[in-house]
């Protein structure tokens, strides 16, 4: 029995312009449609309103602040000035008698206070915080955009499964087609046979149930393409028919001229700019400040605290604020991003050097299939000999039927084989593109 129940099985396994007809699919074309169509695309234009209202809320630093106060209460003590009149004598020139002084009365202070404000507080100079602030929010615009290329960039690499598979299993149909028809025409030889009484009947029997099993594979086959043409449309948000036509690409790869250009590489620089970013916005706490001030009020007492009624004042001001020592709290902040920045180096390493494992094994999997691609022509060419002397044999009633389909498998396992590694070198290909960011 021929192995298709393999080929059919690589459709789960996960290991290319737009102008074009409606019933034909480039590799090309399916990228462009799922990035333009699947869901991960959506999310730039969320991170990018995100990032504009952020920066927008930055911007308000600089906006005064206002703040309504009200505020009563009751103090068990209050400020009194303390008079002893006994002790004070006054001299009047060319007075023979001093005069009598009469204390007079001194205003208290009320225990009961109320007051109602509206504090005004105008940032001048913040440091430089809103600045780096701002930069901050610009680079996580960068790293959330690249994450999504990111995102994007696998999904790529999983419709590459689902394409050269559909291509396969297309394939794999035109073969069993070809091969149900041969057999086919080889049953009317072997029934013209048994009428003439040179070939048993049994003969017939072996053959009408190979083309039995040679259909249920077909249907498996039917059923493999209906299943990948659905994901392709998941991936791609289209409606593709089993009628479209895959057409493989034909990619070249000048060794010497490929780098990496894999979007996770300028994710980790992102990264690190928003540290250094991120160390400056540390090192504004440090740095004076100045805020301009002001309250406007109404109260009992007002600012005059020896008038017992109601009255509205005003204050108004500057200050400055300096942050002299914090204890080395900052200098202990950058020094954990320093470290952080070291992870990211280390990511960085693993991943560059993980690639390249993958890259040598893509080029050996190149060099390998187009090898087994010469070997798979001259193994056709031989199966096909044996196959067409089997076949006369047969008719003659040299060998059985048994022997016959023996020799139309092989032939046909052969074929699929080249066409296996024929998809499979191109696969490769792709792959290596895929690995160094270049597809």
């Amino acid at each position: 029995m021929i192995k298709y129940k393999l080929i059919i099985a690589l459709l789960f396994f996960s290991t290319i312009t737009i102008a074009q007809k409606s019933d034909t699919l480039t590799l090309d074309y399916c990228h462009d449609l799922a990035i333009k169509n699947f869901p991960i695309a959506k999310k730039k234009g969320l991170f990018l309103k995100k990032n504009e209202l952020a920066i927008k809320n930055i911007k308000k630093n600089y906006l005064p602040k206002l703040n309504l106060n009200a505020q009563a209460s009751y103090q068990s003590d209050v400020t009194s000035i303390p008079l002893d009149f006994s002790q004070i004598k006054v001299e009047i020139p060319n007075q023979p008698i001093s005069p009598s002084i009469t204390a007079p009365d001194m205003p208290e202070v009320a225990k009961d206070q109320y007051k109602v404000s509206l504090d005004i507080n105008q940032v001048i100079y913040d440091g430089g915080i809103t600045k780096n602030q701002k930069k901050i929010e610009k680079i996580n615009l960068l790293i959330n955009n690249q994450n999504v290329d990111v995102e994007l960039y696998y999904l790529k690499g999983n419709l590459n499964v689902v394409f050269f598979t559909l291509f396969l299993l297309q394939e794999n149909e035109k073969l069993i087609e070809v091969a149900i028809s041969e057999i086919k025409t080889q049953l009317k030889k072997v029934e013209s046979g048994i009428d003439n009484g040179i070939i048993l009947k049994s003969n017939s029997f072996a053959i009408e149930a190979e083309i039995l099993k040679l259909e249920q594979t077909q249907i498996e086959v039917e059923n493999g393409i209906l299943t990948a043409f659905k994901i392709l449309n998941e991936y791609c948000g289209t409606n593709f028919s089993e009628s479209s036509i895959i057409i493989l690409p034909e990619p070249k790869i000048a060794l010497s001229a490929l780098e990496n250009q894999r979007p996770e590489l300028k994710l980790f620089e992102f990264q690190k700019q928003k540290i250094t970013e991120t160390k400056s916005l540390i090192s504004t706490k440090t740095k004076p400040k100045m805020y301009g001030f002001g309250q406007v009020g109404y109260g009992n007492p007002a600012l005059n605290m020896f008038t017992d009624e109601f009255d509205s004042y005003y204050i108004v001001g500057a200050k400055i604020s300096w942050n002299l020592w914090n204890w080395n709290h900052s200098k202990t902040e950058k020094q954990i991003l320093d470290i952080q920045t070291n992870l990211i180096d280390n990511q960085k390493d693993i991943f560059s050097k993980n690639l390249k494992i993958a890259g040598e094994k893509s080029l050996s999997e190149i060099s390998i299939y187009g090898l087994l691609i010469k070997k798979d022509n001259e193994i056709i060419e031989l199966r096909t000999k044996i196959k067409e002397t089997a076949a006369s044999q047969l008719t003659n009633g040299v060998i059985t039927s048994s022997d016959f389909i023996t020799k139309l498998n092989a032939e046909t396992q052969a074929m699929l084989n080249l066409e296996y590694h024929k998809i499979q070198l191109i696969k490769s290909k792709i792959n290596y593109l895929t690995i160094t960011g270049n597809l």
